[in-house]
């Protein structure tokens, strides 16, 4: 499905189809939240490799009135200025902070949209089981076109991220509904 990064770089599609496309997006989630209307908060959560506009999505979505929360592990390594300053050291309590404070907004009955990398079984399952808990909606979107990288990204994590990328579709009989 992906290529390497130096491909995916060379071949980077940032153009006005993104809008397009987040529109499109849009409208998928919003048919599958229709069927779910049920007076439960919905947990979304974008995963997919770097790039591949999760975050761009969430903001999207956020703006449109379509949820009204986002989270991310991101958020932790956003300084005052907007600049983006990563560090490994911080990112097992950048993960574990996104966790609670989704898990938070969805037992205030908030509309939550989490926007993580999210590339193994075990981490759709553990917001899977959050939103069970919190009585809520839960919808899994794959993203798997590339962008570009809107943060500063060792290409190392980013290949990493690309070989150990696991589609939802192998996952999917592993999904309760």
């Amino acid at each position: 499905m992906f290529k390497s990064i130096k491909t995916l770089i060379k071949n980077n599609k940032v153009d006005s189809s993104l809008s397009t496309d987040l529109e499109t997006k849009k409208k998928f989630i919003e048919t599958s939240m229709k069927g779910k209307v049920n007076g439960k908060p919905f947990l979304i959560l974008l995963r997919g490799p770097h790039g591949t506009g999760k975050t761009t999505l969430a903001k999207y979505l956020v703006a449109a009135g379509v949820v009204s929360t986002h989270y991310e592990a991101d958020q932790r390594f956003e300084t005052k200025d907007g600049d983006y300053k990563f560090s490994l050291k911080l990112l097992a309590e950048a993960y574990k902070t996104c966790q609670l404070r989704t898990e938070l907004a969805l037992f205030e009955k908030k509309n939550v949209v989490v926007s993580n990398l999210s590339l193994s079984w075990w981490e759709v399952e553990l917001y899977q089981r959050m939103a069970k808990r919190a009585n809520a909606n839960f919808i899994v979107m794959d993203l798997t076109e590339f962008y570009g990288l809107s943060k500063t990204i060792p290409e190392k994590s980013v290949q990493k991220a690309i070989d150990t990328w696991t589609p939802m579709s192998k996952f999917s009989h592993k999904l309760e509904s």
